[in-house]
């Protein structure tokens, strides 16, 4: 966040961008709620104990700073002045033309109008005149002192921004090359999970069809076996039967027709034979197309049991592929890891370079933060901790430094607290307690690095899943430490 757009925050708050928050109790000092979050702040001021140093700073830099700011300032008052010359002028111009219309062209109009515009002109040149005359603002002041910023600075100093930037850009190639192996594992693995599922199916429809194969098969078999029995005992069958019927007719029939009989007898033929010899032959069709189903069904049977031949090949050139990946993947990541790591610490040479140069040129770093957070380290979760945990306890210290006597007095017999131990409570301790399958993590809210970074520590390192964090740890009435405010 900029410092300007920090003020229109702050603005739009209500807030001051340099209040501190109210203090109420000790554990307040320790973590504060920051506006505008922030866990490290770096003020840079100039050393002027050393002479030469001292004589640099005031005789070179402040003042091209200032008169650079100075002539910032009137180029952007000029511009401003220049581009209202020519809203100005337009205007003038638009109003003389009006004017001359509405009035026809009378005399007394176009001498306004000869008047108004020459004047607006006159402004404009002025301007651009004042603009002609200003010098280059702060690039151009800059650079004229730039070569002895750099000989103050040094070779290394100033060519570190485009160290770094090489550095930063190789260290991006290596996490691609890293990522690129990741996904070639996966890919790997997620072909021989795809050829595995395949073999899977096409075992299950080999089983199946076999299974519908030999169903075919047996009940070719059987119709095969009824038809010769019913072949063998259709032999015995003569080709025609002559069959008697005899028919007994009514008395009431009896008397209507004198010449009927009482009974009338009727001989028939009967061709059992040829019968049962169509019905072989119909099953002799039946068993022909159930032999075609069995040619059928062993062909499906051949050409699936070739599919699943060519998956179980490609499962198995997959499994080979994906076992040599899995086998080479760590030492190929430990390489681009240990590369990374090797462009990293260059890095932070480079950064111990820029505090050496800074330092030579009269920087000193003053630190608002009471950790320094690695943005090259390695243990992505510590970082993260160190992301989400803010942490600074220079407020704190200054607020304590701003209260009276005997503001300091009443806090040190409400909350048992002294000036020591405002800056150094007691940090981190791991606890070994009965009951619990894990150590307990005691953290007092104390401003120290070593707190903070024990804190961290039990989380990222320990696996801590009990933490308790202590306000106040020391009882006078009772003269021994006790858990106030857990």
């Amino acid at each position: 966040m900029s410092l300007w757009e920090e003020q229109e925050k702050a603005s739009d708050n209500n807030v001051s961008p340099t209040a501190l928050v109210p203090i109420t109790k000790p554990q307040d000092w320790v973590i504060q709620d920051y506006q505008y979050e922030r866990a490290l702040e770096m003020d840079y001021v100039p050393n002027l104990d050393d002479e030469r140093k001292s004589a640099f700073w005031k005789l070179k830099v402040i003042p091209a700073i200032t008169r650079s700011l100075t002539q910032d300032v009137k180029a952007r008052n000029t511009l401003i002045h220049a581009m209202a010359s020519v809203r100005d002028l337009a205007t003038t111009i638009q109003q003389a033309a009006s004017i001359v219309k509405s009035t026809h062209g009378s005399q007394k109009a176009i001498e306004i109008a000869q008047t108004k515009i020459p004047e607006a002109l006159k402004v404009l040149e002025e301007a651009i005149d004042t603009a002609k005359s200003l010098e280059n603002s702060s690039v151009a002041l800059f650079e004229e002192h730039a070569k002895e910023f750099l000989e103050i600075i040094g070779p290394k100093g100033a060519d570190f921004a485009k160290q770094k930037e090489e550095i930063e850009t190789q260290i991006l190639l290596l996490e691609k090359r890293k990522e690129e192996v990741i996904d070639e594992l996966a890919s790997h693995k997620g072909k021989l999970e795809k050829y595995s599922n395949l073999v899977h199916v096409a075992q299950a429809r080999v089983s199946g069809s076999d299974d519908a194969l030999k169903e075919t098969r047996i009940r070719y078999q059987k119709m095969q076996k009824l038809n010769e029995e019913a072949e063998n005992s259709v032999k015995a069958i003569p080709d025609t039967v002559t069959q008697t019927t005899t028919t007994e007719y009514s008395p009431y029939y009896r008397r209507w027709w004198w010449w009927w009989g009482e009974s009338r007898t009727r001989t028939t033929t009967v061709t059992q034979k040829n019968y049962y010899e169509g019905v072989i032959a119909a099953r002799a069709l039946r068993i022909k197309e159930s032999q075609g189903d069995v040619k059928d069904q062993s062909a499906a049977v051949q050409t699936q049991k070739e599919d699943l031949a060519e998956v179980q090949g490609q499962f198995e050139s997959a499994r080979i592929k994906y076992e040599e990946a899995l086998k080479k993947f760590p030492d190929q990541i430990k390489h681009f890891q240990d590369q990374i790591d090797i462009q990293r610490s260059k890095i932070k040479d480079l950064d111990k370079d820029c505090e050496q140069v800074e330092t030579t040129i009269g920087l000193r770093v003053k630190m608002a933060g009471s950790y320094i957070y690695d943005p090259y380290s390695s243990d992505d979760d510590y970082n993260k901790y160190y992301k989400q945990f803010e942490f600074s306890y220079t407020d704190a210290i200054r607020h304590w430094q701003k209260l009276t006597e005997n503001d300091k007095e009443l806090l040190e017999a409400e909350y048992a607290v002294s000036t020591v131990s405002v800056v150094n409570l007691i940090t981190a301790v791991l606890l070994q307690c009965k009951g619990y399958k894990s150590p307990t993590f005691l953290a007092a809210q104390g401003p120290t690095k070593r707190t903070m970074d024990d804190f961290l520590r039990m989380i990222v390192e320990k696996k801590i899943d009990i933490i308790v964090m202590l306000s106040y740890t020391y009882d006078p009435l009772v003269q021994k430490y006790s858990v106030s405010d857990a």
